[in-house]
Formats: structure tokens, sequence, C-alpha cells
């Protein structure tokens, strides 16, 4: 079984470049080595694209996209200070960003809230 990083909860809007379009998008969850956004513009699996927040660029390619969600892994993982830089953008101010996934009850299991 395959180890997921935890993820987040961010509510911060983003800007995506691919080729030569730019579009918004909003972010839904972020990790280390990957985010979750959901975009008025449609893209695909496989595509290259460029995060945009708070004026730093973070390349990326998009694992998945169903509907307006899309599921999209960092070219490299996010070191602390650039996983800040998203954590800034968020409009949840105050109350910081906490795991979306957490442990209970001491089993070692992991419950979604």
């Amino acid at each position: 079984m395959k180890h997921l990083e935890f993820r987040w909860p961010c509510d911060g809007n983003t800007r995506l470049k691919r080729s030569q379009d730019v579009f918004r998008a909003l972010l839904v969850n972020i990790s280390r080595t990957g985010v979750r956004f959901s975009a008025i513009s449609r893209v695909s699996s496989g595509e290259e694209i460029v995060i945009s927040v708070l004026n730093q660029n973070f390349p990326a390619t998009v694992i998945w996209a169903q509907g307006n969600l899309v599921g999209a892994q960092f070219a490299s993982p996010l070191s602390g200070a650039e996983f800040a830089i998203f954590s800034k953008s968020s409009t949840r101010k105050g109350t910081g960003m906490r795991p979306a996934v957490v442990q209970r009850g001491g089993h070692g299991f992991q419950e979604f809230r």
C-alpha cells in the first residue's frame, strides 16, 4: 500500500498557466507533493501546468481531472518555505491549515473528517 501525504484544506485563489492560456482556479487542498483545485477551464491528465501563488510559480503535471476538480503533482516536493506560500494564500485567516486526515483511537488507521 502506498503511503499518501497528508493533505491540508486550502481555499486560496490561484492562477494556472498551460501553454499560452492563463485562467483562475480555487485551491481545495495541498500536500508537499501535489494539489487539488477547482478550475473553470478544462484540463486533461498529462498536461503540464504552472500554478502561480503569490507571484511564485510551481510547475506541475495534471494527474487526474473529473468535472471541474483537478489533481496535479508538483515537479518536485515543496519545501517548508514553499508550502508556507500556499498557507498564506488561504482565505481561512486565523485558522491555519490543518491536516484533512487524522488518526483517532490510537489504532493507527486513518479516518477522514
